[in-house]
């Protein structure tokens, strides 16, 4: 199971301490109780996915899920039941990414220069301030201030692609949006 784990996190080129964690927190999770019952794959995931976010990196479960198996939609719910199972057993102590921790990723993956990476930081910043990101899951947030951004500094994104790559849908967007539009900070021509 081990190989299987490291053809994983190979496939996501992550560093050599976060597959080593990964590795450890497998380990000690099935000595202290055993899976039985369960897909070891889900675990294995559940595991990276840990690992990842314990060194803040930013990547979801559900693009760890995505990319470490060929079975996306019968596994995702059992990565996510593992996952759980995992942060039960171990006590770990991992903290939330913030909306900013995906910034970077994002705009990289949409080829977006870097003054939009720091307009879609002050946007979060500002947001934040405001409150209206209470309740939300911080793709979201990270995806609509790139929107925002990417508009302000005339690299305008279609709202669809940056939600497909952030892995989160256009309507939670939009809501979100709805109330940015709102402040006059942030009222753009021809956006809605």
């Amino acid at each position: 199971m081990l190989d299987q784990l490291e053809i994983m996190t190979s496939k996501l080129n992550l560093p050599e301490d976060v597959k080593a964690r990964a590795v450890m927190i497998y380990t000690n999770a099935y000595k202290e109780h055993p899976v039985y019952g369960r897909p070891l794959i889900a675990f294995l995931v559940a595991s990276i996915y840990a690992a990842c976010k314990e060194r803040k990196l930013p990547l979801t479960l559900d693009k760890i899920t995505f990319i470490t198996t060929q079975r996306y939609r019968t596994i995702r719910t059992e990565v996510r039941r593992a996952y759980w199972r995992i942060n039960t057993i171990l006590k770990l102590r991992i903290a939330n990414l913030k909306a900013e921790d995906y910034i970077d990723t994002f705009c990289s993956t949409l080829k977006l220069s870097g003054k939009v990476k720091e307009a879609a930081k002050a946007i979060v910043k500002d947001i934040e301030k405001e409150g209206l990101t209470n309740g939300r899951k911080p793709t979201v947030v990270a995806a609509t201030a790139i929107y925002i951004a990417a508009i302000l500094e005339g690299e305008k994104r279609k709202q669809l692609t940056i939600a497909s790559v952030a892995n989160v849908s256009d309507l939670a967007m939009r809501q979100l949006l709805k109330k940015i539009f709102e402040y006059p900070k942030y009222k753009v021509k021809g956006v809605k």
